[in-house]
């Protein structure tokens, strides 16, 4: 799918770094599984949500609403888009990403984007004027230059409300979102019908995010910081990093993403480096014990910026070292580690027989959906995660310290 090159899902970049979408002129995208199991997600979407809304195209519905799908109804057509996609899927998808389309679960599918239509569709009262996966163009004057797909959008009581769905794998906030925004800008045009409110939503993880809310006059203001910054654009723009980095393509090439990343290296932690050049664990442990909560939180931050470094100098020297020779001193190419496999799985199977295979208990999750959850109750339950810390804005209860829940025991 051609992409605009300055595009709503980069948004919340070129608004910083207005250089970077020329420096990506010419890059190619590098799909992973992850961001092919985003695109699988969105071609199944669009194809149930499209059957699902047929009915809504009758005229003769007149003045009448019709009653919203059940649930079974949209998991049947959810099931039935992926089928779609599983079979062909180069007429949704790059051959990039269609590699990956063995490693997709239908499960994990239907489990994201079954509630992504329910709760996208109880927004509104009538689904007529609702639209999945519509074309887009914010700013008419630079419509060569700025458009993009809105997941789902539509109007209601003066009411534009915008969702994106996404699979959750890095949390996203509608606060304020760039994106969202961009989106919403491109579909108030599309209506006929006066939009006095926008509500922005982010769907992920199963779960609707949001709303939110912002008075449509109020994106005047951001229209006008989008067209400032694609004029500056045009002409080459102006470098800034930040952790808008991340996801850019030309970050390889980027001088002022790889000095900032040193700057901060050298400058900004005070870790203290032994004769050999390693770290000393027991000083760095003691210095991080000795810090607050402040700057540990400058630590993450810095940290992200370095490690994205770290991992972009990686995959550079791993090709150039493979492709042109390269010398890297101290350091070797080698191949990873892999495990015996099966040259193919029909003839191993047929030679070896049924003790070949092995039996294996479904998931807690296929096991509702077989069983029903009556069934299964008290069979199962959610093991705690690790601790971790994460941003605010991430997925995730808080947990209560341990040293304030003891406080609270002991009151």
């Amino acid at each position: 799918m051609e992409h605009a090159k300055f595009s709503p899902s980069s948004a919340h970049r070129w608004l910083n770094c207005t250089a970077s979408p020329m420096m990506e002129v010419g890059k190619p995208d590098s799909p992973t599984k992850a961001s092919a199991t985003g695109t699988i997600y969105h071609a199944v979407a669009e194809l149930a949500m499209t059957k699902l809304l047929d009915v809504y195209e009758d005229d003769s519905l007149g003045d009448k609403t019709a009653s919203h799908p059940s649930e079974n109804t949209i998991a049947r057509e959810v099931d039935a888009a992926f089928s779609r996609v599983l079979n062909t899927p180069l007429s949704f998808m790059s051959k990039r990403d269609a590699a990956f389309i063995d490693d997709a679960d239908v499960e994990v599918c239907v489990e994201a984007v079954v509630p992504y239509i329910v709760d996208t569709f109880d927004l509104f009262d009538d689904l007529r004027n609702v639209r999945p996966e519509a074309r887009v163009y914010p700013l008419p004057a630079l419509e060569n230059d700025l458009y993009g797909t809105v997941d789902f959008h539509g109007i209601e009581n003066s009411v534009l409300h915008v969702v994106d769905l996404k699979t959750g794998r890095y949390p996203v906030s509608p606060n304020d979102n760039p994106q969202l925004k961009t989106y919403a800008l491109g579909a108030m045009q599309e209506y006929d019908a006066k939009v006095n409110e926008v509500r922005l939503y982010v769907h992920q993880g199963g779960e609707l995010v949001g709303p939110w809310t912002i008075e449509a006059g109020d994106l005047l203001e951001h229209a006008t910081a989008l067209s400032r910054a694609i004029k500056k654009g045009r002409t080459g723009g102006e470098f800034k990093t930040g952790e808008h980095c991340r996801w850019c393509k030309a970050k390889t090439d980027c001088g002022a993403y790889a000095d900032r990343a040193l700057d901060i290296a050298r400058d900004e932690f005070d870790v203290p480096v032994v004769a050999d050049g390693t770290v000393d664990g027991a000083s760095m442990m003691t210095t991080f014990e000795n810090m607050t909560g402040d700057d540990l939180a400058m630590v993450f931050e810095r940290y992200a910026l370095i490690e994205q470094m770290v991992k972009v100098a990686h995959e550079v020297a791993t090709r150039r070292a493979y492709d042109d020779g390269l010398d890297v001193p101290g350091f070797k190419l080698v191949r990873g580690v892999k495990h015996k496999a099966w040259l193919d799985v029909s003839v191993t199977a047929k030679k070896l027989g049924d003790g070949a295979y092995k039996s294996q208990l479904i998931t807690p999750a296929q096991a509702i959906k077989k069983f029903g959850s009556e069934a299964t109750d008290g069979l199962w339950h959610v093991p705690e995660g690790d601790l971790k810390i994460v941003p605010e804005s991430a997925k995730g209860k808080p947990v209560t310290p341990a040293a304030l829940g003891e406080f609270n025991d002991d009151a």
